[in-house]
């Protein structure tokens, strides 16, 4: 896709009020991405002190 058509599909989002869930979209499902990569980090961690302690 060219970036002419993806600006163009980006006006016509925001033209209809669309735009706005959409950030919301890509908002949450980096929160979601987030919240697992600290979830990853704590059990790492948690794995590391377990190890450490045996």
């Amino acid at each position: 896709m060219t970036d002419h058509k993806v600006d163009r599909k980006w006006d016509e989002l925001a033209d209809r009020g669309d735009l706005r869930t959409v950030m919301q979209r890509i908002d949450k499902r980096f929160d979601r991405i987030e919240r697992l990569h600290w979830i990853q980090i704590i059990a790492f961690v948690c794995g590391l002190v377990a190890i450490s302690l045996k």
